[in-house]
């Protein structure tokens, strides 16, 4: 069975709620584990050298049906559930998001 070599370590104080690895490169993205960042996106190149990070738009207020004020849902009703790179690792295809876990 091969060994790794570790050529980086990166802390997370808050801890990480999902990662992923390309399987053809050296990148990963990566969900940060706060509550106020459970939707957001980092993407990573070894060693750490951030790429790219993308938080999704804060919902817009949708009217109310009753005439009263607005109803609006905060950005983080909705998290990162799940992520999967394409085979040939060069996206992914799949972002998966669902309500946050109360």
């Amino acid at each position: 069975m091969p060994s790794f070599q570790v050529l980086a370590t990166k802390a997370w104080p808050d801890g990480v709620r999902l990662w992923r690895w390309s399987p053809a490169s050296d990148l990963i993205a990566v969900v940060p584990a706060l509550a106020n960042s459970a939707a957001d996106l980092l993407l990573f190149r070894l060693p750490w050298q951030k790429l790219w990070h993308w938080s999704p738009p804060t919902p817009l207020a949708a009217p109310s049906r009753a005439g009263g004020p607005a109803a609006s849902a905060s950005a983080t009703d909705e998290r990162i559930v799940d992520l999967v790179w394409r085979p040939d690792g060069t996206a992914w295809s799949e972002l998966a998001t669902g309500p946050q876990a109360a």
